[in-house]
């Protein structure tokens, strides 16, 4: 009889999940139904409204949905601003009711003669209307009820402050619909005057002006001025009824000679052209604006009308330099007749022009080439200066230079006098453009050849050295590195002899860290007899005793010393630096 059992118990299994089943549902209903019956509009979502009739301490507002759109049909006509249509009802259908109690009368509550009523219709046909009263003097929200009702309850403050405005206020103030979250699916602007126009392109995302001339825009520019675009509003509207601050007849006629149009294009839909026209007189006047296809006739302020009546060079690119510094081959600092010039060799190192001995300081050059192209510019001042002398650039007084490894491009900023009263801010202009623009000048851009020279003594990689020959009271010492151990051979000796590794470490980075003071090769200076008597020679070998370099230091003078390296140039060091190399070298030797 298993089997019996066997059924028994599914049976019993199957209905029990059945009750879980239904008892969830149950709750579920009854939740809803709890919720539903503290909602303020039960039974409607704010998707399905198509009708909103308010009314308040300015009139009566009609708005309907049409075709996703809504319109306001009282007290004026026209479209509405679609986000606070949607904030009121989010508001109001998200609401909920509190503190709902049975009322003898509705006087108290300000109910009797409602301040605002609300009537919302829905596609399905249903409709709800709402009343609201006075505050409540305790909890600060808002008395309200239903037409018919004994039933006053309470709703958020919130909740009502979205029925207090004007039919204005639910107008479409803005100018331009701009979608500012895809400003990259724009594809033209164009601002157009009866004596000029300004046209902007959007080529694969990199924005060009292309009238009245053809040049790169700034896209983060572009990308702002559209943003603002969006955020203007009208001050007012046009209407038959007043002819304040201009009447109906002269604001048409001024649109047909408009003083400015707006076009935007972008990607799937119709261009967006705003035009706009100036009435009144030379004193007082009246700017009006419409949207294409739009009856409405919108007032303007002077300063909305500015902020989309820019020129082009508002536009061009703050970007002085298209090079990147790897591409570039060649580069001349320029003050006033001091002139530094540095190319690159083969081996892809910087050498000074005319003086390819003198040792470079490679990442000083790296530094002031990329600050150097990365400066921008701050503001254009002067398109087509008539005199560029006003701004300090005849002649200039900075010149920077770049040329591409391959010289078939050149690049070039000219820098004149301080802007007044900004004493960091210059004028500035490329070289075979006349516009006049401001840049901040970067201290490192102050370049003499002194700056990209290489202060060392002894510019090697010392981790390269294998044999090191010194020369010092007139003996001689030669020291060789095998492995890891470094050997000492004295005079009068035949066989090296392992020496302290530490002192000779710290003996190679001593002169590693050795500075000049002076290049006297370098300023064309003539040193009699330099290193006649050598106080100290050191030389330093690479594999297979290739010489790398060779210091020489000689002829001594109260604060400093002189020294020639391999190359015969003259240099001067201070005594107390060359002492203490000196010391570093009778560590190893004694």
């Amino acid at each position: 009889m298993s089997w019996k059992r066997v059924i028994i118990a599914g049976v019993a299994f199957v209905i029990a999940v059945f009750l879980y089943v239904l008892d969830r549902k149950l709750a579920e209903t009854a939740v809803y139904a709890s919720v539903n019956e503290a909602s303020l509009t039960p039974g409607i979502n704010k998707s399905e409204v198509t009708e909103v009739r308010l009314r308040n301490r300015y009139g009566e507002i009609v708005l309907v949905r049409e075709q996703e759109r809504w319109r306001m049909v009282s007290p004026y006509e026209g479209p509405t601003d679609a986000e606070l249509v949607d904030q009121l009802l989010t508001n109001v259908t998200g609401a909920r009711k509190r503190n709902e109690v049975k009322v003898s009368s509705l006087e108290e509550f300000g109910l009797a003669v409602p301040e605002i009523t609300l009537a919302l219709r829905t596609s399905s046909g249903k409709s709800l209307e709402l009343q609201f009263g006075h505050e409540s003097t305790y909890t600060g929200q808002i008395f309200a009820t239903q037409p018919g009702s004994k039933r006053v309850f309470t709703v958020s403050d919130g909740v009502v402050n979205t029925l207090r405005r004007t039919p204005l206020e639910f107008r479409r103030t803005r100018l331009l619909e701009v979608d500012a979250g895809a400003l990259d699916s724009y594809l033209a602007v164009r601002i157009t005057k009866p004596d000029a126009e300004v046209e902007l392109r959007n080529e694969r995302g990199q924005w060009q002006i292309v009238k009245p001339q053809t040049l790169p825009a700034e896209n983060t520019i572009v990308q702002d001025f559209l943003q603002r675009l969006g955020m203007l509003r009208a001050d007012g509207f046009v209407t038959e009824a007043s002819d304040r601050p201009t009447s109906m007849v002269a604001a048409l006629q001024a649109l047909e000679s408009p003083i400015l149009v707006v076009t935007l294009e972008k990607v799937g839909v119709k261009p967006l052209i705003l035009t706009i026209g100036q009435t009144g007189d030379a004193t007082k006047p009246v700017y009006v604006a419409q949207r294409q296809n739009e009856k409405e006739i919108m007032v303007i302020r002077r300063e909305t009308l500015d902020e989309m009546d820019v020129p082009a060079s508002y536009f061009r690119s703050r970007s002085l330099f298209t090079l990147k510094p790897e591409d570039v081959g060649y580069v001349a600092f320029e003050i006033g007749r001091a002139r530094t010039d540095l190319v690159r060799n083969a081996q892809g190192l910087w050498e000074f022009v005319g003086d390819p001995h003198r040792r470079v300081d490679q990442s000083a050059v790296n530094t002031r080439l990329e600050v150097l192209l990365k400066t921008r510019i701050r503001d254009f001042v002067d398109m087509e200066p008539r005199d560029a002398s006003l701004y300090g650039l005849v002649p200039p007084r900075y010149r920077f230079t770049v040329v591409t490894r391959d010289k078939q491009r050149t690049e070039s900023l000219e820098i004149g006098k301080s802007e007044p009263q900004n004493v960091s801010s210059v004028y500035a202009r490329r070289g075979g453009d006349p516009a006049v623009f401001t840049v901040d000048m970067p201290r490192e851009l102050v370049v003499l050849p002194e700056t990209l020279a290489d202060p060392h003594l002894v510019g090697i990689d010392l981790s390269e050295v294998l044999h090191m020959e010194i020369e010092i009271d007139g003996a001689k010492y030669d020291l060789r590195r095998e492995g890891m151990e470094w050997k000492l051979l004295k005079p009068g000796q035949t066989l090296y002899a392992p020496v302290d590794l530490r002192r000779v470490t710290r003996l190679l980075e001593t002169t590693s860290k050795l500075r000049f003071d002076k290049d006297f090769t370098a300023s064309g200076e003539k040193v009699i007899a330099p290193v006649e008597k050598p106080q100290l020679v050191m030389k330093f070998f690479g594999a297979d005793d290739k010489l790398l370099a060779e210091i020489s230091f000689g002829k001594r003078l109260p604060s400093t010393s002189l020294a020639k390296d391999e190359k015969d140039r003259t240099y001067e060091v201070k005594n107390s630096d060359l002492d203490f190399l000196i010391a570093q070298v009778r560590s190893v030797i004694e």
